[in-house]
């Protein structure tokens, strides 16, 4: 499937709406998908990156959140990292290493 340019706010709007979701099924398929389209639209998400961010620590925080989830979301937020080349870019998600590194942590002890 080819999505056009007129398509991308509407799927990126629902995946926005699915990162946020109390459904932890929805909310990992959020992070999945941006995670597959990271590297086409990462650059052009760059002003919602502190939406993204505020998404990423909510479901670090949330104890009830599977890990499968957190593991997404970490899969996301790397992904979207690593398509932006500039440092300045990418300062918004280096207040998320300490909850991905401690869920990392907790996961394998």
């Amino acid at each position: 499937m080819i999505l056009y340019a007129e398509e991308w706010p509407g799927v990126l709007q629902a995946v926005f709406t699915w990162t946020d979701s109390t459904d932890y099924r929805l909310r990992s398929a959020g992070f999945t998908i941006l995670y597959s389209l990271a590297m086409y639209v990462a650059e052009k998400l760059q002003a919602q990156f502190p939406v993204l961010v505020t998404r990423f620590e909510k479901t670090l925080a949330d104890a009830s959140c599977p890990n499968v989830v957190k593991v997404e979301a970490l899969r996301a937020a790397g992904s979207v990292v690593v398509c932006v080349d500039h440092l300045v870019e990418t300062k918004p998600f280096q207040k998320l290493v300490p909850g991905f590194t401690g869920m990392i942590h907790h996961m394998l002890t």
